[in-house]
């Protein structure tokens, strides 16, 4: 696939990686604070997965977009995220706690995002 079409198929839904990738940055910067090994051992797995070859590849053989792509990306770093925290209680309610946050931030997103286009609109 030439260079020109990678770029846009990078390009082309850019907000859900940029979601899905924001969230797992902040779970690990996270990490790091509590448990420095297991949010280096996360993110070497993601420099490992999260190659435009990866997302690519599982364009071309599933048929799907590149925002499905990008969700099975982000749901397999989920899971990893998960497995390697489960079994730490201390971790795993922190987890909570940031996914809460999580949740809040994107809320408020949506509120900011339906104001602004009201102010424009």
């Amino acid at each position: 696939m030439p260079d020109n079409r990678v770029d846009e198929l990078m390009d082309e839904g850019r907000g859900q990686d940029e979601t899905i990738l924001d969230v797992i940055a902040r779970w690990m910067n996270a990490l790091w604070v509590w448990s420095g090994h297991t949010a280096r051992r996360i993110g070497r797995w993601i420099k490992k997965r999260a190659r435009i070859a990866w997302v690519e590849r599982e364009i071309l053989m599933t048929k799907r977009s590149r925002a499905q792509a990008l969700q099975a990306l982000g749901e397999s770093v989920y899971g990893t995220f998960r497995d390697e925290v489960m079994g730490r209680p201390e971790l795993m309610l922190q987890v909570d706690q940031i996914q809460q946050l999580e949740l809040d931030l994107a809320r408020q997103r949506r509120l900011l995002d339906r104001i602004e286009r009201e102010e424009l609109g």
